[in-house]
Order: structure tokens, then sequence, then C-alpha cells
């Protein structure tokens, strides 16, 4: 694809990431998470010519964040090969979102591709579900050349 263009998606766990067991219980699952390949079917002019590759540097329910965790997650940024890459969307649980944003807009002053954050209220596989929305408008955003910055996509 000559058009073709990348974006890495850091995977983090939260309800984004989550599964529900057969009680109701939620669980992140991030490695068996398929909303690349859902938005892939989806109806975006853009997905044809978006290529993603993954990375999960942590893999929990986001209240249960940590210093170790977004370290974890800086580490990612700091290892990034950033001529790969038209941006980066981040899979985020809500209950820390907020910290998670605050914490990448210092540290990632100047970086020189965008960076999103994507979180959901309720599991992908769950109707009403905003997840596939929010990711789909990361991924416009991106590929549509926004400035540098660290946002928080969510509808």
């Amino acid at each position: 694809m000559n058009d073709s263009k990348k974006i890495l998606v850091v995977l983090t766990g939260g309800t984004i990431c989550s599964a529900v067991d057969k009680d109701g219980k939620r669980y992140s699952e991030a490695s068996k998470i398929n909303i690349i390949n859902e938005y892939k079917k989806g109806k975006s002019p853009c997905a044809k010519n978006l290529e993603f590759d993954t990375v999960t540097p942590t893999d929990i329910l986001s209240e249960n964040m940590t210093t170790e965790k977004w370290n974890g997650i800086l580490n990612v940024f700091r290892n990034i090969d950033i001529e790969k890459y038209i941006g980066v969307t981040v899979l985020h649980g809500t209950d820390t979102l907020g910290f998670t944003a605050s914490l990448l807009s210092v540290v990632l002053a100047g970086f020189p591709i965008p960076v999103m954050l994507v979180s959901a209220q309720l599991p992908l596989s769950e109707k009403g579900t905003n997840g596939h929305h929010n990711f789909k408008v990361a991924a416009e955003l991106l590929y549509n050349g926004i400035k540098p910055n660290v946002y928080a996509v969510y509808r």
C-alpha cells in the first residue's frame, strides 16, 4: 500500500480491553481484544490505508494503576521508533485515564507525533459500548494529521 500509514496501539487494560465472566464481573484481557479487526471491518474511509502494531506493557483494570505500571507505559514511548508511526493510541481504563493523560502530557511535551488516549464505558462486546466509536475517531484524527499533542478521545 503506497498510501498506508501506521499507528502504534498500546494496550494497557481497562474496560476497553476487558471481558465479562458468567457472573457479570469484568476482567482485563487486552491480548484477546479485536478492536483493530472490528475497525477494519467498519465504515471508516481511512481503514483501508491504516496499519497497526500493538504492544501490551500492562494489562490491568485502571483502578489498579501503580507507578510501576505507569513506568512500563512510559518505556513504550522511550523505545518507540517514531519514524514508523503517524501516532500512538493508548487503550486505557476510565478510572485513572485523567491521571495518565496528565502524566503523558508533561512527560511527552514536545513529542513529535500525536498520542490519543481511548477508553470505553462498557466492554467492547457489550451493546451500547462507545469503545469502537472512540477508537475510530482516534484513528481518523491520526490519519488526517492532527498536530502532535496528547489527546483523550471520548464520546
